[in-house]
């Protein structure tokens, strides 16, 4: 069974996380449908790399340097998907994001739902 993280963003956007079986997506207003981060999908950050938008090119530049170094490392040392959802946890807390239950964003008309 998939782990949902939601995330209240600092421009007051949610986004969120979604993990089944090691696999890791974003999910935001601009990636409705997902987003693999982790573990590479090295033809989805190919695409990304070679889009004609300057963001879109961003966006394959941080997938692709969340697979290495300290980043690649945490994620091979977590065994489950529990702790790949503590791991997100951290790193977006340590980021500035705020985790909100999925409940609270239901029952919040004025924030944007997105799931």
């Amino acid at each position: 069974m998939a782990i949902t993280l939601f995330f209240l963003a600092i421009n007051r956007e949610i986004v969120f996380f979604r993990i089944e079986n090691r696999v890791i997506s974003y999910y935001d207003k601009a990636w409705v449908n997902g987003l693999q981060i982790m573990p590479l999908l090295e033809s989805n950050v190919k695409a990304l790399e070679n889009a004609r938008s300057p963001n879109m090119r961003q966006y394959g530049k941080l997938i692709r340097n969340s697979n290495t170094g300290k980043d690649l490392e945490d994620y091979n040392a977590c065994k489950t998907d529990e702790e790949l959802a503590e791991m997100i946890r951290k790193d977006c807390i340590s980021k500035g994001l705020t985790e909100v239950k999925e409940e609270d964003i239901k029952a919040k008309k004025e924030v944007n739902y997105i799931g």
